[in-house]
């Protein structure tokens, strides 16, 4: 994570960058580097798709796309990212059910008009 927005002030607040958050109900939306799997605990900065540009990527995800919190430290190189063991195996469940975990994100994503939908996932 990169920097966090979150609104305050109420209904006419205005979403400000604050340093932390005490939990991700608070967070408005935050920007975020992605890093693309490439296998085992390790993860590449720059994905296949824009290697031939030599860019990283960036993400602006409200808060219904953040779903968890690494716990474990993460070690960051110029070019990769390793994650613990137990971060890998959280990883690799997670993409079994990645699915499932879309149609989550999509429906805390869309707005309800008052009334409207169903909370079912």
């Amino acid at each position: 994570v990169i920097t966090i927005y979150s609104k305050g002030g109420g209904k006419a607040g205005r979403h400000d960058w604050v340093p932390q958050v005490t939990g991700i109900g608070r967070i408005s939306y935050i920007l975020a580097q992605t890093f693309e799997h490439s296998g085992g605990r390790s993860f590449r900065r720059i994905h296949r798709s824009s290697s031939m540009l030599g860019v990283a990527r960036f993400a602006h995800l409200p808060s219904g796309s953040i779903i968890l919190r690494i716990p474990d430290k993460v070690n960051i190189t110029s070019s990769m990212a390793e994650v613990s063991r137990t971060t890998a195996v959280l990883h690799k469940n997670l993409q079994e059910e990645l699915g499932g975990l879309v149609r989550m994100v999509t429906k805390l994503n869309t707005v309800q008009k008052k009334g409207k939908g169903s909370s079912k996932f």
